[in-house]
């Protein structure tokens, strides 16, 4: 098996627009997403969280909760574009999503003052993100790199060609 690191994707904490949240701390986040605090400024959060199986949620879970599960009582929506929705509809709502899906109906909230900028999730600044790869089956017999179609896709996407917008590198 062939893997090659290829772009960086920031995962965004978001709030209704109306949300009192103006920026939280992974301590803070960690406590949200456990089920530990449960009101904020007066308001009973709606902890909202991806489906089990998710890369998101992975990511999340092991690095702001060092690999614990998010709380039992979280409202579960299986895809990015269902979190987006859900939170940007619900007032009391606090989730993640990868800061691809982003769009006016969410804010995000920085995270240890850090907002997911391309350029904060690139250096590493921003605290939470996680290393996309890609990989293939390799040559058995020679390399291990990938041959064929693949080869030429693996070449084309790591000089840039597929990189999505909003990724980082």
């Amino acid at each position: 098996m062939w893997k090659e690191p290829f772009a960086r994707d920031g995962v965004a904490v978001i709030v209704h627009p109306a949300s009192s949240l103006t920026e939280i701390s992974l301590v803070q986040l960690r406590g949200i997403l456990l089920g530990r605090v449960q009101e904020q400024n007066g308001v009973v959060l709606t902890v909202v969280s991806r489906e089990d199986g998710s890369g998101t949620r992975a990511a999340l879970e092991n690095i702001a909760l060092d690999d614990q599960d998010t709380t039992l009582n979280a409202v579960v929506v299986p895809s990015s574009e269902a979190m987006v929705d859900y939170v940007g509809a619900t007032p009391s709502a606090i989730g993640y999503v990868s800061t691809r899906y982003l769009d006016d109906r969410v804010r995000v909230l920085p995270v240890e003052g850090v907002t997911p900028t391309e350029t904060a999730i690139a250096n590493g600044s921003y605290p939470l993100w996680r290393q996309l790869y890609l990989a293939s089956s390799g040559d058995p017999k020679g390399s291990g790199d990938p041959t064929g179609e693949a080869r030429q896709f693996a070449q084309w996407l790591l000089r840039g060609g597929g990189l999505v917008e909003g990724a980082g590198r």
